[in-house]
């Protein structure tokens, strides 16, 4: 055991020294009009998205062009999303007509045994403001709407007020998973004067770590090396 023990330590170490690598991405970085695209397809790592479509509203209704997106590539896969949401009505008068910008993605994931979704943003508010992504998801179906008792579907959601600007969820693996994610900024009511803005929101996907791998294989070979070596001892 004792012989073991440098060995399953200079895995370890290995594991360690490996850094986080950039994962291969054919998903632009741009506007999320080059994702509205009929039949667009893109990959990053060993994940596939498509169905890519979008509800904007509110009464600062965004365009697509100003929506930013840009691929997650190291860690943990994903998008960034950079809607560049954001409402002002302090300075509307006795009145303080309220205002909201709103726009909800819709698209869906493929992978090889996708087991959690995480979701952040920045939002932030002033007043009677607030800024909100509430991101509902379906677990093993391409679509919302085919969300049964065999497809069961989920909610997350991070907000400002009150500070909560990151939440996940994990489940048994599955290899497609449909996604909508509503990202929304409000004054308050009319009559109430408040600030919210929203310049970035990231959703990620966790799929079976490669560097885990890494340590199972490398704790593996160490353990056949102890073996080879205590043989050798008893053949003497």
């Amino acid at each position: 055991m004792k012989k073991l023990l440098p060995i399953l330590f200079i895995a370890v170490l290995a594991l360690v020294a490996v850094p986080a690598h950039a994962d291969t991405t054919t998903c632009p970085t741009g506007a999320l009009t080059a994702y509205l695209v009929g039949g667009f397809t893109c990959s990053t790592g060993t994940l596939t998205f498509s169905n890519f479509s979008w509800a904007p509203g509110g009464t600062n209704t965004p365009t697509a062009a100003s929506v930013g997106v840009t691929p997650i590539t190291t860690g943990v896969d994903g998008f960034s999303f950079n809607p560049a949401l954001s409402v002002n009505n302090s300075g509307g008068g006795p009145a303080f007509t309220a205002q909201s910008a709103d726009l909800t993605v819709f698209y869906t994931v493929t992978g090889s045994n996708i087991t959690d979704l995480e979701l952040g943003f920045n939002g932030g508010f002033s007043g009677a403001g607030s800024s909100e992504v509430t991101e509902m998801y379906c677990l093993g179906f391409a679509s919302l709407s085919g969300c049964n008792v065999s497809h069961p579907a989920g909610e997350i959601q991070v907000t400002n007020p009150p500070a909560n600007f990151s939440q996940s969820v994990t489940f048994a693996p599955v290899g497609v998973l449909a996604i909508s994610k509503d990202i929304e900024v409000q004054t308050g009511p009319t009559g109430s004067a408040g600030q919210a803005s929203i310049s970035t929101v990231s959703n990620q996907y966790s799929v079976p770590e490669s560097a885990s791998l890494t340590l199972l294989g490398l704790g593996l070979l160490g353990l056949a090396v102890a073996k080879r070596s205590k043989l050798g001892q008893l053949s003497l």
